[in-house]
């Protein structure tokens, strides 16, 4: 631990790790990247392009996210520290947005 870390506060916590990226799904791709951007500053070192089953390049997609997946868009955003960010845009099927997209009561 160092010295911003209280360990005698949070005894069962794992020591920090490195982060290398984060991976969310997104509704709209292109304006992700924007805000993302925009509002963090990271930068589109890939993409977007498209994943899919039957396409040479993205075959193991198919194995990663089930029978049901067809299609989506990917792109990698990333800050100056080197923490990745991989968006997602799923087109089909398509992601189905919750009715109530806070349900801070679930655990």
């Amino acid at each position: 631990m160092n010295e911003f870390v209280r360990a005698d506060l949070q005894p069962d916590l794992a020591t920090p790790r490195a982060l290398n990226h984060i991976g969310m799904t997104v509704p709209d791709i292109e304006a992700a990247i924007a805000w993302y951007g925009k509002l963090f500053g990271f930068r589109l070192i890939m993409g977007p392009r498209t994943l899919a089953p039957a396409a040479a390049a993205t075959a193991e997609t198919g194995h990663i996210l089930g029978p049901r997946f067809r299609r989506a868009l990917q792109a990698h955003l990333v800050t100056v520290n080197g923490v990745g960010l991989e968006l997602f845009q799923f087109i089909d099927p398509p992601t189905e947005a919750p009715t109530d997209n806070m349900e801070y009561w679930k655990h």
